[in-house]
């Protein structure tokens, strides 16, 4: 492969770009509707990529721009498979560097590869490594190729009993399609968010307003690539799920249990009645959507989760299902204008402080909050 054997196409048909997506499997964030979705804070840009005698597949760039500054730079979001990238090389990188330098003047390109670790890759020498993802980089895939038992056998004993006890407690999971009824929606969406709402007042993560997730069920609803589940004891809500779809993976992006819902174990619940619907709609793959690192103990040489990293307790939840640990290549940027790529780092570091600053403080409001209640 070399330079002229790869040509870039901008998309302006949903039919095209779909079909192209379709054939290629490529994530939900790669998606027409994802786009759509994200185009509310972002510029997109979608373009079809024909390399390697005629073969193609599709590409979102999602174009941001630094503050103050107003200097533009592309992030890729789940790109590609190893399918694919095992046949890009240099050439490809180099002249989609060209192409968006000049087209669409950015100064660097923010990849985050939807592809294993596991894998080879030959990345451009104008290819960075970068620290951290902005989505997650480890998760918990659970394959959905076996019946119930054959599943359950698979899980940690713990976690078959939790099941079991969520049940006998009287727990009951229901799943709700976007119905195009904005009323009816925006009532789901309310009923979901009273869950996320009372998860961050008893943790220290950041949270999407109920508007996000009104116009994630809406736009990605519409394309049948988002729903709602909720778990109920008594007629009462005590946990939900908003799941995003794509051509063979169901992917647990957002939810949990209120106090109630732990103390009846209806999080085991809710993920196993989710997975056995998933599978039962004909996906392969429960992809759990962010997991702690694994790491090697130095007194037992095996492998755990990071202590103290923000996801182990969580980690440690989801390996009981039976799934397979999976880490992607991370996010590497490549860059055509170095000076302005150190100065989003700056940037980048700072927000991070920021954020890190904001999240104490507020657990330590959370903490004297319930002391004085």
């Amino acid at each position: 492969m070399n330079c002229s054997d790869i040509l870039f196409d901008t998309v302006n048909s949903k039919q095209l770009y779909q079909q192209l997506w379709q054939e290629n499997k490529l994530s939900f964030m790669q998606s027409w509707a994802w786009g759509e979705f994200k185009s509310s804070t972002n510029e997109v840009v979608r373009f079809k990529c024909t390399y390697d005698q005629n073969q193609s597949f599709v590409v979102t760039i999602f174009i941001k721009n630094i503050p103050i500054l107003n200097i533009k730079y592309g992030y890729i979001p789940k790109f590609a498979t190893d399918k694919i990238l095992q046949r890009l090389n240099n050439d490809f990188y180099r002249k989609l560097g060209y192409f968006t330098d000049n087209d669409l003047n950015l100064k660097f390109l923010l990849f985050e590869f939807n592809a294993s670790s596991t894998y080879g890759y030959n990345f451009s020498s104008y290819m960075v490594r970068q620290a951290k993802s902005i989505q997650p980089n480890e998760t918990d895939i659970i394959l959905l190729n076996a019946a119930d038992e054959e599943m359950l056998d698979r899980m940690d004993k713990g976690t078959r009993y939790e099941i079991r006890k969520a049940v006998k407690k009287g727990c009951r999971v229901s799943f709700v399609e976007w119905t195009g009824d904005e009323g009816k929606d925006k009532e789901t969406v309310k009923r979901f968010f009273s869950i996320m709402q009372s998860i961050y007042d008893r943790t220290n993560y950041v949270m999407y307003g109920e508007d996000y997730f009104f116009r994630a069920f809406t736009v990605m609803g519409a394309d049948k690539m988002c729903r709602i589940l909720f778990v109920q004891m008594d007629g009462q809500d005590i946990g939900a799920m908003m799941h995003y779809m794509d051509v063979d993976t169901v992917y647990e992006v957002y939810g949990g249990v209120n106090n109630l819902g732990r103390k009846v174990s209806a999080n085991y619940l809710l993920k196993w009645e989710a997975i056995k619907h998933s599978r039962k709609e004909g996906y392969e793959k429960f992809d759990q959507w962010g997991v702690a690192p694994l790491v090697v103990d130095a007194d037992t040489g095996k492998r755990r989760f990071k202590q103290g990293h923000s996801l182990y307790y969580i980690s440690k939840f989801k390996s009981g299902f039976g799934g397979q640990y999976t880490e992607f290549i991370g996010q590497w940027a490549y860059i055509m204008k170095s000076g302005w790529f150190w100065v989003y780092r700056f940037g980048v570091w700072l927000n991070r402080r920021y954020i890190h600053i904001y999240s104490f403080l507020r657990k330590c409001y959370l903490y004297f909050r319930r002391s004085s209640s």
